[in-house]
């Protein structure tokens, strides 16, 4: 990377730094673009050189920690998914303490009361996506979408638990497996056109 780009990466951060620091104290739809252009010091046509608007940040934003979600379920899917057929989510504490290191501070705003609800819906897209194709199920299998969308809504509703308090992660699990798992990959199997794992 050279100085310019070196420079036009520094710019882009502080842009995205001064929102995500306003987004804190209030929803995007009152955040202004001179507020953060004041924050940073820059000229509005220098923002908007890097965004359209201020959705377009939180956008951003959301999309990087979509980026490392869709590439932390792949890794499990492809090299770990006894783990989840067997439910055993406490052996998912080294991925998710990193994914919760990382973005953990982003995501408790961002599924939080005050955050955006669509990014939750994306989040389920996301593993949605990934788990059919794993299970083999078909997309328009309405009694499968229904399964999913119950069970996945109490996990994220878990994981949000685990990143605004202080509970430990082996708890977290231990809830997921007893009453989540059954219900969501033993059902969810049912669906599947996967001999292999219909063996399971």
């Amino acid at each position: 990377m050279n100085k310019q780009e070196e420079k036009a990466a520094q710019t882009k951060a502080a842009l995205v730094d001064a929102f995500w620091k306003l987004y804190l104290t209030k929803p995007v739809e009152k955040i202004s673009v001179k507020e953060i252009t004041d924050a940073t010091g820059v000229y509005r046509s220098t923002l908007y050189y890097y965004f359209p608007d201020v959705y377009a940040i939180l956008e951003y934003i959301e999309e990087d920690i979509l980026h490392d979600w869709e590439q932390l379920i792949s890794d499990i899917f492809s090299d770990h998914k006894d783990i989840l057929l067997r439910g055993a989510f406490v052996e998912l504490a080294p991925w998710a303490s990193d994914f919760k290191k990382k973005h953990g501070s982003q995501i408790a705003v961002l599924l939080g009361p005050n955050g955006d609800p669509s990014f939750q819906q994306k989040i389920k897209d996301t593993l949605q996506k990934k788990l059919f194709a794993l299970l083999k199920i078909r997309d328009n299998n309405l009694e499968a979408l229904l399964t999913y969308e119950a069970c996945v809504s109490g996990i994220l509703a878990l994981g949000l638990k685990w990143y605004t308090e202080n509970i430990p992660f082996e708890t977290i699990a231990s809830v997921a497996q007893t009453i989540i798992h059954p219900d969501l990959f033993k059902t969810m199997l049912n669906y599947s056109s996967n001999p292999i794992l219909k063996r399971l």
